[in-house]
């Protein structure tokens, strides 16, 4: 539709509108929008295109053709219908650059559309899932109590909670609740598609999706089973509390504050929120006196995986606190970066993949950490080997899938890392009943092992009741390197004391026939005293010494 005089003669003089519109469909096999300067675009229902064309289309011929001007407006709008496609990773990307993306990433959670309620009868109370699906969304959403406008809580590390609203300038932002009536729709959804099962639950999670993650669904022979993921889902947090690097004396760069772009390192002058590379995110600080467990999975260092450091916090329930992910790091200077975040979150348990022994082997001998995973025999009379580390073959990687399943569905690890959420949609097996798992082609799954190393090797030892409400481990494996190492002689039950004269009985069976040895130093030479003389507290922590600040 073109809107110009229709006479040539007089177009000169009295040239009409002098705009068009341009109307083409997804399966257009020739330019769309070449030779032609675009002000304005609709791109409707991306997922349903042909994927390879919505690439073509999108970041090849409409990106170049829309005019750069103030009044350039091109809009994209879709639901997920599906994982590992283009829509995804156009979300994904735009997502994580934020200001800097070509395309501003806005997501509507399924409460949007007001006529989602179902009537509430005397008898009816949400459920467990319910309440934990309003709590999230409560502390995700905020909206204007005068005209009722909705955003996002969070950008970046900025919350709008209690702002005065942009578009009425009359009320407040508060967090959004939702109402019984809308609970009620959602559980009513929800026992429908887990009656019909399988897909259907992934179909109707992608549909009524509450966050980006789970508008992205993967349908096949996945590992993790619906409700895992659905946990997760609900546990991820996109907004850490800093984003950056460390420096080699193990100090934290970051943007501290968001409008000034001023570092936490008051010696700092760069504006990282220009660096290429921001591989430390960190959800919370290390606490005085809390146990951690560090997963180390090692990559190349070639642009290819990643190098994960994950790290857990163990507790009630076991909380992910930070993530390390570079794609670029060698696996010599990992082990530099495993030292300084493992000291500074109270001296954490190191478990490190030695698929690459080379992080492994240089944070036990040249950094001489002190609290390395041992590895174990659990089909053998001696359980404790004289190995470090821990060796991911197709039996022991199945350790690592299983106790993170049982732990997920048991709602026990709060995974707050988004990346996580993604990959574990993506890590699957090549045929129903294989014992081979791992990333499907094209995606990673290097954040999903570090996690699992993380849980797998603080617990390796516990004996937990999933029956039981959560309780603290009796043995969480943690502190592994006692004095002395004891075996009861009537269960074969073996653990750590830190006196043989002070264990009177098995915990496991509560026999008295226990024996002992002394065990070796882990680590033989390391001297804290050394250590805090090298490296002063202010700018490394300590290994014993708990720490709280950058």
């Amino acid at each position: 539709m073109i809107f110009d005089n229709p006479d040539k003669e007089q177009r000169e003089a009295n040239p009409g509108l002098n705009s068009k519109i341009i109307v083409n469909t997804a399966s257009s096999y020739h330019g769309v929008g070449q030779g032609y300067s675009i002000s304005d675009a609709h791109l409707s229902e991306i997922s349903d295109w042909d994927q390879v064309r919505a690439r073509e289309i999108i970041a090849g011929d409409l990106k170049w053709a829309l005019a750069n001007n103030p009044d350039t407006m091109a809009v994209i709008e879709t639901t997920g219908k599906g994982a590992g496609t283009y829509t995804e990773k156009l979300w994904e990307a735009n997502y994580e650059l934020m200001d800097l993306a070509f395309w501003k990433p806005t997501f509507l959670g399924w409460f949007f559309e007001k006529e989602r309620i179902r009537p509430v009868e005397s008898h009816w109370k949400p459920s467990p899932d319910e309440l934990a699906h309003r709590k999230r969304i409560q502390e995700e959403w905020v909206s204007c109590s005068h005209c009722g406008f909705m955003r996002q809580m969070m950008y970046r590390d900025e919350s709008f909670g209690g702002n005065d609203c942009t578009e009425c300038s009359a009320g407040k932002l508060r967090p959004y609740v939702l109402s019984d009536e809308q609970l009620r729709w959602y559980w009513q959804e929800r026992i429908n598609a887990e009656k019909e099962g399988g897909d259907s639950v992934k179909q109707f999670r992608q549909e009524v999706a509450a966050t980006p993650q789970d508008a992205f669904q993967l349908f096949g022979y996945e590992v993790f089973p619906a409700a895992a993921v659905a946990w997760v889902n609900e546990c991820v947090r996109d907004h850490p509390m800093a984003v950056g690097n460390l420096d080699s004396a193990g100090r934290l760069h970051a943007i501290k504050d968001r409008k000034t772009k001023a570092c936490y390192q008051a010696d700092c002058l760069e504006n990282h929120e220009q660096a290429l590379e921001q591989p430390l995110r960190i959800w919370e600080l290390p606490q005085a006196g809390a146990k951690y467990c560090m997963g180390v999975d090692v990559a190349e260092g070639i642009e290819a995986d990643y190098s994960v450091v994950w790290i857990n916090r163990i507790g009630l329930q076991d909380t992910h606190v930070a993530t390390y992910r570079s794609n670029t790091i060698a696996p010599w200077f990992l082990a530099d970066v495993c030292n300084l975040l493992g000291r500074w979150y109270n001296t954490a348990l190191a478990a490190v993949e030695y698929n690459i022994p080379t992080t492994g082997d240089r944070l036990r001998i040249f950094h001489q950490y002190p609290n390395i995973f041992r590895w174990k025999h659990p089909d053998a009379e001696k359980i404790f080997s004289s190995r470090w580390h821990f060796v991911t073959r197709v039996n022991s990687k199945q350790w690592l899938i299983d106790t993170a399943i049982g732990w997920l569905q048991q709602h026990a690890w709060v995974v707050q890392d988004p990346v996580f959420a993604h990959e574990m949609k993506y890590f699957h097996r090549e045929e129903a009943g294989s014992k081979k798992a791992g990333a499907a082609a094209g995606e990673n799954d290097d954040v999903v092992i570090a996690g699992m190393l993380a849980l797998y090797c603080a617990h390796d030892l516990d004996i937990r009741d999933w029956n039981a409400p959560l309780v603290l481990p009796v043995d969480s494996g943690l502190t592994p390197w006692k004095p002395w190492q004891m075996k009861c002689l009537k269960c074969d039950r073996q653990f750590g004391a830190d006196n043989p004269k002070q264990v009177e009985r098995c915990p496991n069976c509560r026999s008295i026939m226990l024996s002992g040895h002394k065990n070796e130093l882990p680590v033989q030479g390391f001297d804290p005293e050394e250590f805090r003389r090298m490296a002063p507290v202010k700018d490394m922590v300590a290994a014993d010494t708990p720490h709280t600040e950058f």
